[in-house]
């Protein structure tokens, strides 16, 4: 029998998620996990209060996690947080999905293997955070501060970033489908290594970006030359 601090654990995993069937046949696979999980746990002696332990911390890490794929969000439920300071101690797998932040701290926070999807990010102070092997997609940027931000090994889909302020950041041997920019301010900007595929650049302030190795598709071509952006090094391709 699981603990009650693992059911209502549990219940949280699938908060961003409408109640349909598809949620109640995936929970329902995942409470079955858990026991199995438990129950060999048990097994190699483990007490009752360290596998409960155990298994609230292999839900934390992803170690043990939901395949999300075909749940749909639920836009009705979004978590809000105002004012908080997150530390890299907050940070589990479900942090980023379906939540909207306003005037949060992330400061020089270190985030790997993470999601971010459906996630609103207004006001908020991003500096000197690194993002590795993350994905972030439906996600929204606004007025936020990303100076000396590092993104490596990422996938960025389907997002906005609007009045960013993104100074000496890096977006390096990642992928950018589907991104806007508009209103942010670039300076020192290096995109080495990554593609990019229908990236608008609307009404930005550009100053020396690299581009080395960097592929992309003949839209975002022209609207980077339109900028007047170094474009040497980049090769087009056709989509």
């Amino acid at each position: 029998m699981l603990s009650e601090e693992l059911e209502l654990y549990v219940e949280s995993c699938f908060r961003p998620y409408k109640k349909d069937k598809t949620y109640e046949e995936k929970k329902k696979e995942l409470l079955e996990l858990l026991g199995n999980v438990k129950l060999k746990l048990e097994n190699d002696g483990l007490k009752d209060a360290e596998v409960q332990d155990m298994l609230i911390e292999k839900l934390k890490s992803g170690e043990i996690s939901i395949d999300n794929q075909t749940l749909v969000i639920d836009d009705h439920n979004r978590v809000e947080h105002v004012k908080k300071i997150f530390v890299n101690a907050d940070l589990d797998w479900l942090t980023f999905i379906n939540v909207k932040y306003k005037l949060c701290d992330f400061k020089g926070l270190s985030i790997v293997q993470k999601v971010m999807s459906h996630s609103d990010f207004n006001g908020c102070y991003l500096r000197k955070v690194n993002i590795s092997h993350s994905k972030i997609s439906s996600s929204t940027f606004e007025k936020s501060d990303l100076n000396q931000s590092h993104f490596e090994h990422c996938e960025i889909t389907n997002s906005s970033l609007y009045g960013c302020h993104l100074p000496n950041i890096s977006i390096d041997e990642s992928s950018l489908i589907n991104v806007l920019f508009e209103n942010c301010y670039f300076k020192n900007i290096s995109f080495e290594n990554s593609k990019l595929i229908n990236v608008n650049f609307k009404s930005c302030t550009i100053k020396k970006l690299n581009f080395i190795g960097v592929t992309m598709d003949k839209m975002t071509y022209h609207i980077l030359e339109g900028e007047g952006a170094d474009l040497s090094g980049v090769e087009v391709i056709d989509i």
